[in-house]
């Protein structure tokens, strides 16, 4: 899950990252990459002190902060 601001930059470079990587893993029906505007929405329990915050959401278990590299290998790497 990719938690960003719309006005921020740093999550204006990564958005077509995301779409890349989103592409990619379309075929899969237990996998969604995933967005959400966190200056309008609630989120919940995770604390979003930067924009973007990313975090993984595995089937079972704790939700797991995402801190490497910001492109698409490290993050094709980091799903797989």
């Amino acid at each position: 899950m990719k938690y960003y601001a719309p006005w921020c930059g740093h999550c204006k470079k990564l958005a077509p990252v995301w779409v890349e990587l989103a592409e990619h893993f379309a075929g899969l029906d237990d996998l969604m990459i995933a967005e959400l505007d966190a200056t309008e929405n609630d989120t919940g329990d995770i604390a979003v002190q930067g924009y973007p915050t990313l975090y993984w959401f595995p089937k079972d278990g704790p939700a797991k902060k995402y801190d490497g590299a910001r492109d698409f290998d490290g993050l094709l790497d980091f799903v797989n």
